[in-house]
């Protein structure tokens, strides 16, 4: 099992952030330009309280450069506390155990964001020492640049809002 965690703070409330981070619009501006994931039927329009825990809500795709299709992730919502953090467990075409938390926790004025990856790469030419690594280093980079866009967001937020 590879294992990695990326923890940013974020100048904003975390019910701000965590509103943000957990529907698909969010997910995909953290993931831009890079990458998006299509959204299953069942989270159309919904954010991840509306899912069923403990329940796979289906196959989400990953396009390369938002058209290209590389990967897929048959998302489950393993555990959920509302507001704070939330537990997915998945297997993709490339991954067979896929975990990923995020948990937004208040640092005064501001919020802590932090991500822990586990993942175990699924076929055997995969399991190679430098694949693992390479997979393992590419997906540091994706998180970095999520933690960075979030960031971004809420910066241009503050810019953008009127005066009182």
């Amino acid at each position: 099992m590879i294992e990695f965690v990326q923890v940013s703070t974020i100048s904003a409330h975390c019910e701000e952030v965590w509103d943000r981070a957990v529907t698909p619009d969010g997910i995909n501006y953290e993931l831009f330009p890079f990458m998006r994931m299509t959204v299953p039927k069942v989270l159309q329009g919904k954010s991840i309280h509306e899912v069923a825990i403990g329940t796979s809500i289906g196959r989400s795709w990953f396009l390369l450069f938002g058209f290209l299709p590389f990967d897929y992730d048959d998302i489950t919502v393993a555990e959920l506390q509302h507001g704070h953090r939330f537990r997915e467990k998945s297997s993709m075409f490339s991954i067979e155990d896929w975990e990923h938390e995020r948990t937004v926790t208040a640092n005064g004025d501001n919020c802590d964001v932090c991500d822990r990856v586990r993942f175990v790469l699924r076929h055997r030419s995969f399991m190679m020492p430098l694949f693992g690594n390479c997979t393992a280093i590419m997906l540091r980079a994706l998180f970095a640049h999520r933690h960075r866009r979030l960031a971004k967001w809420f910066n241009n937020q503050k810019v953008q809002r009127p005066r009182q």
